[in-house]
C-alpha cells in the first residue's frame, strides 16, 4: 500500500517554516508520517472549522508549529516536530481546553484514534504520534 499522502486541507507552507519550504517547495511532504497528514484533514473536518498551524506565508508570525528543520531552535530536539510526527494548531472560535477534551472524549475514535499523545496546559493544541504504550491504549496527556 502506497504511503504518500498530501493533505487537502492545509498547504505545504502552512506546515513547514519558511527555510524549509524555500529549500524543498512541495518535496517537504517527504517529512511528514502521512497517518498525521491524514489525522489533521480530518479534524479539519470534524470540526468543520479554520485550523491554524503556521502562518508565516500570510504574513503572520507563526513557523515552528509544524515540521521543525534541525537548525530551528524551539522546543526540546526531542519533540515529535522535528520527526513530522507533531503538530501544533488552533482551531478558529474554540479553545484549546474545548478541543483537548472532545478529542480525550472520542479518542478511539476516527478522526482521533491514531492520536497518541497530547499536551496539556498550553493555549494552543498539540498532538503526535509517538509509538508509547499507555494503560488501555489511551492518548498519553503530557506537560511541556
Amino acid at each position: 500500500m502506497r504511503q504518500f499522502y498530501k493533505c487537502k486541507h492545509f498547504t505545504i507552507r502552512e506546515l513547514v517554516d519558511e527555510a524549509t519550504y524555500e529549500k524543498y517547495g512541495e518535496s517537504a511532504w517527504m517529512f511528514f508520517n502521512p497517518v498525521m497528514l491524514r489525522t489533521l484533514d480530518n479534524i479539519r473536518e470534524y470540526f468543520n472549522k479554520p485550523i491554524t498551524v503556521n502562518n508565516w506565508s500570510f504574513g503572520g508570525e507563526l513557523d515552528s508549529r509544524g515540521l521543525r528543520s534541525p537548525t530551528d531552535d524551539t522546543g526540546s530536539k526531542w519533540v515529535f516536530h522535528y520527526k513530522g510526527s507533531g503538530v501544533d494548531f488552533s482551531i478558529q472560535g474554540m479553545t484549546a481546553d474545548d478541543v483537548r477534551a472532545e478529542i480525550i472524549r472520542h479518542q478511539f475514535e476516527p478522526p482521533f484514534d491514531d492520536i497518541t499523545a497530547m499536551e496539556i496546559n498550553i493555549t494552543w493544541v498539540h498532538i503526535d504520534f509517538r509509538n508509547v504504550d499507555t494503560p488501555n491504549n489511551k492518548i498519553l496527556l503530557f506537560k511541556g
